[in-house]
């Protein structure tokens, strides 16, 4: 548990995906390395492709090499690339000038930042090599001078720091309004492919989806994902909506 949010592992095959997790990077397993060697060790026997002294290795390696830390880990032994992955559930952090516009992303609370703080915040920052403060909802924090929080409006910065949940999707009817989600934009649904296409088997098998710029059809119409005209009328009885609130 980091603050409010209760921080998860997986191990999957590297075409898998799963609702509310991204790929873990150095910068979420540096202070998790016990966890990950237990984690690991559980199924090496039953798959028989992750070491965890590789792993441990590998964090060895990059926690001397910082700037490699933000890299999604692919394991590598003898040339050989492996065939699983780590996944997190753990928020992702980036640096934007102050009149950016981030979709999919939004300005991190003081709260957050503060429950993040040593674990993937003071990185990214070092990383970076900012030494400006940036810009939060509720407060300020400060660069690598410092890394000093404070509270109140900050609205004289020039950068403000953003964070992003690992997304997760559903299938709804049309005419439903889910408070905390919203209608998935036709990118965020091709950048998850994979994911949005497991929701749409079975019963859901022959659903048209409506997405905002798009359609997605399901399995038994072969998961065609296709763009459409701005304002253009498309009637379907479902809909593919991402959420927006943790």
């Amino acid at each position: 548990m980091v603050g409010d949010i209760k921080v998860s592992f997986l191990v999957v095959r590297n075409d898998q995906q799963r609702q509310g997790f991204r790929k873990a990077t150095m910068i979420d397993l540096r202070h998790q390395l016990d966890v990950m060697q237990v984690l690991l060790s559980r199924v090496q026997v039953a798959w028989n492709t992750i070491n965890p002294a590789i792993l441990a290795r590998v964090l060895l390696k990059y926690n001397h090499a910082m700037q490699e830390d933000n890299k999604a880990i692919i394991f590598h032994d003898a040339g050989r690339t492996r065939r699983h992955k780590i996944l997190t559930n753990f928020p992702t952090f980036h640096i934007a000038k102050i009149l950016d516009e981030c979709n999919g992303w939004s300005v991190a609370k003081y709260s957050e930042v503060e429950a993040c703080l040593h674990i993937n915040v003071i990185p990214l920052l070092k990383i970076a090599r900012i030494w400006h403060s940036c810009k939060l909802q509720d407060g300020k924090i400060g660069g690598c001078r410092s890394f000093e929080m404070q509270k109140g409006d900050h609205s004289d910065l020039d950068h403000k720091l953003m964070i992003r949940y690992p997304q997760e999707f559903s299938v709804i009817p049309t005419k439903v309004i889910l408070p905390g989600w919203k209608l998935a934009t036709f990118e965020e649904v091709k950048n998850n492919f994979q994911l949005v296409k497991s929701l749409l088997k079975g019963k859901k098998s022959a659903y048209v989806c409506l997405l905002q710029g798009g359609t997605l059809s399901g399995e038994e119409l072969g998961f065609q994902l296709k763009p459409t005209e701005a304002n253009a009328l498309v009637l379907v009885d479902h809909q593919i909506v991402v959420k927006t609130e943790q």
